[in-house]
């Protein structure tokens, strides 16, 4: 529902009969999974996707005679239909939607994703009756059908908790943005935390951070990262994120300023050393058995961390990539002198 909240708000605000068209149940190729919507209006607007394009010509046929009719229903759409190459699903799969008119428990829904409130939508297939619940089910964050019942879990959008407002927070909170989080800048240093350093930034906060994190909704969605490399931002801002449950906690360092943190952390209170790790590097013998909550490595997914290493660069109207690993070091060939890669069965340069 989240990737059609702009046109719903617009619509709704523009007083537009709307059908939600909701993928139920797919099998074989079928390129959307289960949740993905569609919007469409009586006056023939439209907004999402089912299947990328495949059937959605079909599907605004149908959403017009649910708006006419005032009913919901279920649509099937399969390669076992005599109009499955008309429709566009000739590579085979089979979809099946449920097209409903917008209702009350729909608007509702709407109204707290707007406040990023969790929530779960519980819809009957058979009776066309909705249920909405606060809060979310713990387990898969996925939608799923049970018999009659279609479940669809919305949990708070994954929030990026930036504490420095450094240079390399810029192209972090850029990245962040375009995988879908909501981002949170925060530092004391009302020069550092601007909007112009951070366009794309949902909420930027001059404050120490021990201050701003009490100001925060924290849960298994926010995943904090700690970029000021300097002590007197470092320890206020982890002692307060230890008392919350992020789903994630990271801090720049070193391994020596890393140990530094922590040791300063363990002397101020002995329940400290029950949740902290030196970053990046194996902790000592004594603590390998203890709970690790602070961490190095990026939180996002290994893909978007190998786009992180990529940059493009303009030169002259070409684009050239870079890697950020070391360049193989190259050595003459003993025999005839040539350069050569490292290994010695490489084909000359």
């Amino acid at each position: 529902m989240r990737e059609v909240l702009n046109e719903l708000n617009e619509w709704i605000g523009g007083r537009e009969d709307i059908a939600i068209v909701t993928v139920i149940e797919t099998w074989g190729s079928s390129p959307r999974p289960l949740g993905s919507k569609m919007l469409v209006t009586r006056s023939g607007k439209m907004a999402g996707s089912v299947s990328n394009g495949c059937i959605e010509g079909a599907v605004f046929e149908e959403a017009q005679k649910v708006l006419k009719s005032g009913t919901p229903k279920i649509a099937a759409f399969g390669v076992a239909d005599d109009v499955a190459f008309e429709v566009g699903l000739a590579c085979g799969g089979h979809i099946e939607v449920f097209i409903q008119p917008m209702g009350k428990v729909q608007r509702q829904l709407v109204g707290m994703l707007n406040r990023n409130e969790p929530a779960t939508l519980r819809t009957n297939l058979v009776k066309g009756e909705a249920e909405l619940v606060e809060g979310t089910p713990p387990g898969s964050e996925l939608a799923r059908r049970d018999g009659e019942l279609f479940i669809e879990p919305f949990r708070r959008p994954a929030h990026l908790v930036i504490i420095g407002a450094i240079h390399i927070a810029i192209p972090l909170h850029r990245l962040a943005k375009l995988m879908g989080y909501r981002v949170t800048v925060i530092d004391a240093r009302a020069k550092f935390a601007t909007k112009e350093r951070f366009p794309e930034a949902d909420e930027l906060i001059v404050a120490w951070p021990d201050e701003a994190m009490a100001k925060l909704e924290v849960d298994s969605s926010t995943y904090i990262v700690i970029l000021t490399h300097d002590p007197k931002f470092d320890l206020p801002a982890l002692r307060a994120v230890m008392k919350q449950r992020p789903g994630y906690i990271g801090a720049i360092g070193s391994r020596k300023t890393n140990q530094n943190r922590f040791d300063a952390l363990r002397r101020e209170s002995p329940r400290f050393a029950s949740v902290v790790r030196a970053c990046r590097c194996a902790p000592p013998a004594r603590e390998r058995n203890v709970h690790r909550r602070v961490h190095g490595r990026s939180p996002f997914p290994r893909p978007a961390r190998r786009a992180g290493r990529l940059r493009v660069l303009l030169h002259d109207g070409k684009a050239h990539r870079c890697r950020s690993r070391k360049p193989r070091r190259l050595r003459a060939n003993r025999h005839d002198g040539r350069l050569h890669p490292g290994r010695a069965d490489a084909h000359p340069v």
